[in-house]
């Protein structure tokens, strides 16, 4: 909760972070367990959300692969219950795979598993995984 992803999060989306530890806090958000939260751009009416993934039990421990599948999977039905409402794309990091120590590979093959569904049918969504690292990298920023 406090480096990597967390990390630029707290920087960027503060009310995100706020809640996102609230939940931490109190051990409300458990590994494997993800959080929906939404916000309404008063510009344009747009909707923002974001998906946060307990991908650890702490922030110093390292990830496991069992409750990276398991957020994903969770992500998988929250995508398909909000696919409706207009999100239409998807962009997430390779979870645990950066400070988490997961291996990209393993990390690569759980997620094109469990994303598959995401990407089929005539309403079928356009996922990109995202390497936080080499965002950070062009935009002369660290994640850790």
């Amino acid at each position: 909760m406090g480096a990597g992803l967390a990390k630029d999060f707290k920087a960027g989306w503060p009310r995100f972070y706020r809640d996102y530890h609230h939940l931490c806090s109190r051990r409300e958000l458990k590994p494997g367990g993800v959080m929906l939260w939404t916000q309404k751009e008063a510009s344009n009416h747009s909707v923002k959300a974001i998906v946060a993934a307990a991908t650890k039990d702490h922030w110093r421990q390292p990830s496991m692969l069992g409750w990276v599948r398991a957020c994903l999977v969770e992500i998988v039905r929250l995508m398909v219950n909000v696919r409706y409402r207009g999100y239409s794309k998807l962009a997430l990091p390779l979870l645990g795979a950066g400070l988490g120590g997961l291996p990209v590979a393993d990390v690569q093959m759980v997620a094109a598993t469990a994303l598959f569904p995401l990407t089929q049918g005539l309403d079928a969504m356009h996922v990109t995984a995202v390497d936080p690292q080499v965002i950070s990298e062009r935009e002369g920023k660290t994640t850790a």
